[in-house]
């Protein structure tokens, strides 16, 4: 009896199928559809990058490290192994995992910013804060509208420079960065810290207003690794914020 072997298909057609399944929010499917690919050509990294990628989406981080660097072992100079590789480990606190592959891709291409940012907030997290500031600089050096000044702004904040916190944050402000809302709260809190009351609680009332059923334990919560922070408002600050905003605290 003659066995007819399966049909080549080729990474194309996985990869165009993969991604529609994507589009419509079929990521199961997509999994499916990509594993197809590597049973097909076990040595085709990028099926196991997109894999991965569906992977993150589906917030299994642990399996898509796995693919990711079967990917790096396939290949160890295609960055998006390491990119995403970090964008995972980043998610899961992994911070000295996030700066070594980071690292990696800026040795493959030093103008990947989103490695540069990476790294940033993991030397942020890692209070490495020289570090973080450095790869802020290079990124908005790179891109001016990217959430750089957002690290950059954190990491002078954390190193008491709170003037130069103030530029950061606000020109993340002003360039409409994703990272707007939690760039309002630190500058009002680095603008109470100097006894600037006035624009504080202007701040304060605009970051507020951008959460209608938000408060500061809903943003605590979120912003877990920066809690500390919200112990430096002051009580005369907290005061004024009840008296003229809401009982948020």
């Amino acid at each position: 009896m003659k066995i007819e072997k399966p049909e080549y298909k080729g990474w194309s057609y996985w990869k165009s199928k993969g991604e529609e399944e994507e589009k419509n929010g079929d990521f199961t499917k997509a999994i499916e559809l990509y594993s197809a690919a590597i049973i097909e050509c076990p040595s085709n990294e990028d099926a196991f990058i997109s894999r991965g990628y569906v992977k993150c989406d589906i917030r299994e981080y642990e399996s898509a490290i796995y693919d990711f660097t079967e990917a790096i072992e396939i290949n160890p100079r295609n960055k998006y192994g390491f990119i995403n590789r970090a964008y995972a480990n980043l998610i899961l606190q992994n911070f000295e995992d996030v700066v070594v592959d980071s690292t990696k891709v800026l040795q493959i291409d030093c103008m990947e910013k989103d490695s540069l940012i990476n790294r940033g907030l993991a030397n942020l997290y890692l209070n490495k804060l020289d570090d973080a500031i450095d790869d802020a600089t290079d990124a908005i050096f790179i891109d001016t509208y990217d959430k750089g000044y957002f690290i950059r702004g954190l990491a002078k904040y954390r190193k008491g420079e709170l003037n130069k916190a103030i530029l950061d944050f606000s020109e993340a402000i002003n360039s409409s960065s994703r990272y707007f809302d939690r760039c309002l709260f630190f500058r009002a809190v680095a603008n109470s810290r100097k006894n600037n009351y006035e624009n504080a609680l202007d701040d304060f009332k605009k970051f507020f207003n951008s959460f209608k059923l938000g408060n500061c334990q809903w943003f605590k919560a979120r912003e877990g690794i920066h809690k500390d922070i919200l112990n430096d408002i002051p009580a005369d600050m907290i005061t004024l914020i009840k008296l003229h905003i809401g009982n948020y605290f």
